[in-house]
């Protein structure tokens, strides 16, 4: 499965159309974000029927890192009904991922919110 770039637009487009979103925030210059990038991939390939998987470039977006706090990258944050529902920060592992994929259930409802 190929992981879809999104500018602004099309991540407010996918949190609002879709159950399930988790998104990859990253730089170009990051090494930690080259990492996690083969993991992220592989898992998103595996888990397609369970969200829809996108990466943005916080070099091109610079107003999303403001929008969702985020001060360091890579960062991994998990959508679910159009709500922040999990993040994550660091080259994280696959096992994290899953546990993150753990907040939605087999029908995409959210089983557990986090509040920021």
């Amino acid at each position: 499965m190929e992981i879809q770039s999104l500018d602004k637009s099309a991540l407010d487009r996918a949190i609002a159309e879709e159950s399930a979103v988790m998104v990859e925030f990253y730089t170009e210059s990051c090494p930690f974000c080259k990492s996690l990038e083969r993991i992220f991939q592989g898992f998103a390939a595996d888990r397609a029927e369970q969200a829809v998987f996108g990466k943005v470039n916080l070099g091109q977006e610079p107003s999303l890192a403001k929008r969702y706090g985020i001060r360091s990258v890579p960062t991994v944050i998990l959508f679910v009904d159009g709500v922040l529902a999990d993040r994550r920060v660091g080259a994280v592992s696959r096992g994290t991922l899953e546990e993150m994929l753990k907040k939605i259930d087999s029908n995409g409802t959210p089983t557990q919110k986090k509040t920021e």
